[in-house]
């Protein structure tokens, strides 16, 4: 956890982001986590990130259904956090679209990459800023799906990019997180 600077009457705290993996990672120890892919897997090898990161682990057998997410949220008692990002892979994306349709004001950002759109809401993800991520050759989930849903809530006001990584299917989890646009990105939003 993180302490927040007190700077007068002015509360001072760190960005933070609230990671969501994949359904591969369901069930697993911490350790399993962090030894897969994706964020978790990089921050093991010690690559630093400039914001605090917060990782549950999805119960084996359960979704990111947004209750579930919602409850992690709470145990945080992010209250003193102005801002802070849900970001999610796979399932973890998923479970982000999800949680924003349903509870449209918690969250300042979302970050998706290769999240397939079930539960969408344009009009709440203009409230928010939004990043996805996608390779062009996912087996899963393309792209397509998720840029007219872009073009629409820039319409309605959002703001939202996505980076597409060519030739890349589903797994490109280690290549997202380590590109430095959206590492700019969470840092400006």
């Amino acid at each position: 956890m993180f302490e927040p600077e007190e700077n007068g009457n002015d509360i001072q705290t760190v960005k933070c982001l609230v990671y969501l993996h994949g359904s591969g990672d369901r069930g697993k120890s911490a350790q399993e986590v962090r030894e897969g892919w994706g964020l978790l897997r990089l921050l093991s090898k010690e690559i630093e990130f400039p914001f605090t990161i917060f990782a549950p682990i999805c119960p084996e057998n359960k979704v990111w259904a947004p209750d579930l997410v919602m409850a992690f949220i709470k145990s945080l008692k992010l209250d003193r956090v102005k801002k802070f990002i849900l970001c999610g892979y796979s399932m973890g994306a998923t479970g982000a679209y999800d949680f924003q349709a349903r509870f449209p004001n918690i969250v300042h950002g979302i970050v998706s990459v290769a999240g397939r759109v079930n539960t969408f809401s344009e009009e709440n993800m203009a409230k928010v800023s939004f990043y996805a991520v996608y390779g062009t050759e996912d087996e899963r989930f393309h792209q397509s799906k998720i840029e007219e849903r872009i073009k629409t809530i820039v319409r309605l006001g959002g703001v939202a990019k996505l980076q597409t990584f060519l030739g890349k299917g589903h797994f490109i989890s280690d290549e997202a997180f380590q590109s430095q646009d959206l590492v700019d990105w969470i840092i400006r939003s």
